[in-house]
């Protein structure tokens, strides 16, 4: 250490080069480092959610929640598939394996719920999306 040291000191048009090209060099990774306001990530789950307006949440279980899980549940690279059912509306969330293609198993969990021909008549059209974390950073209240 002493002997780098003394050397910068000795030469100190080279220490000045060094530094300059650690400059720059930080300048040159700053520039091409990607910057968000606000990151999108994946949470590698896929949300399948049916609104049935007016079904009490038995209802939704067995006409929706079921239904969807068990055409979920053979689709490769999806881990692990829960469901709720409550008030007019059943959510069914499917867990991906890593390293899943997420936009590959989303396709074929859409083609899987569009196979699904015995919703009850009063069900919407089944919403299926990849869930992301999208969140503020800080959120500020100004009260008084």
């Amino acid at each position: 250490m002493r002997r780098a040291i003394g050397w910068m000191a000795k030469h100190g048009v080279a220490a000045n080069l060094l530094m300059v090209l650690i400059i720059l060099a930080g300048f040159v990774s700053l520039i091409g480092l990607p910057q968000e306001t606000f990151p999108e990530i994946s949470l590698d789950t896929i949300q399948v959610q049916v609104q049935y307006p007016g079904a009490s949440p038995d209802e939704v279980e067995q006409a929706i929640v079921r239904r969807v899980e068990e055409r979920i549940t053979g689709i490769q690279g999806v881990d692990r598939v829960t469901g709720a059912a409550s008030e007019g509306v059943g959510i069914v969330l499917a867990e991906l394996s890593l390293g899943t293609d997420e936009s590959k198993t989303l396709d074929e969990i859409k083609s899987a719920i569009d196979r699904i021909t015995s919703f009850p008549v009063d069900a919407e059209e089944p919403e299926v999306v990849a869930l992301t974390a999208e969140g503020r950073v800080m959120e500020v209240a100004i009260f008084g």
